[in-house]
């Protein structure tokens, strides 16, 4: 690793630690404490699904990708698995601190497979990815409204207005 890059890499680390810091200094640190106790070994469960969230991402958005072409001499590019989980999580980690969310987190997955990638097949790749994405979400959310439906005693008008969603 460069030492400019490796520099970046501890500036970075620092900040991120100094803020955490902060953040959880201006709360209360009791409260916090609590939070997790109530929570218990649930945590970790929490954490291991949202990990593995992001993992799945990671590993569509490199299905996504051009498949590799031996026949024709040009094998496409691709991601290792750990280079397209440290880009999405780079790239969401930016999308959920600032206030320009995917308009911050997707250019920033692009920029940082530029070395990998071509920038046609990142694009491309991550817009087929955002698109599988989706579907699922709306079929989650399409799943979640007909059991509430069927299990939840609403008011006719509450009914009428999901059943049109």
């Amino acid at each position: 690793m460069p030492a400019r890059r490796l520099a970046l890499t501890a500036a970075a680390t620092v900040g991120g630690a100094a803020l955490f810091t902060y953040a959880v200094r201006s709360a209360d640190t009791g409260e916090i404490l609590q939070g997790v106790q109530r929570v218990g070994w649930g945590l970790a469960a929490i954490l291991a699904l949202a990990g593995a969230r992001f993992l799945i991402r990671a590993e569509c958005w490199r299905l996504c990708m051009p498949p590799l072409d031996y026949a024709r001499g040009k094998p496409g590019a691709r991601l290792t698995r750990a280079q397209a989980f440290s880009a999405f999580l780079a790239g969401d980690a930016l999308g959920s601190v600032t206030p320009l969310g995917l308009l911050a987190s997707e250019p920033a997955k692009i920029l940082l497979t530029r070395h990998h990638l071509a920038t046609r097949e990142a694009v491309a790749s991550l817009a087929a990815e955002n698109l599988v994405y989706s579907a699922s979400v709306m079929a989650m959310v399409g799943a979640g409204v007909a059991v509430l439906l069927a299990t939840v005693p609403l008011p006719a008008a509450w009914q009428w207005g999901l059943a049109a969603l």
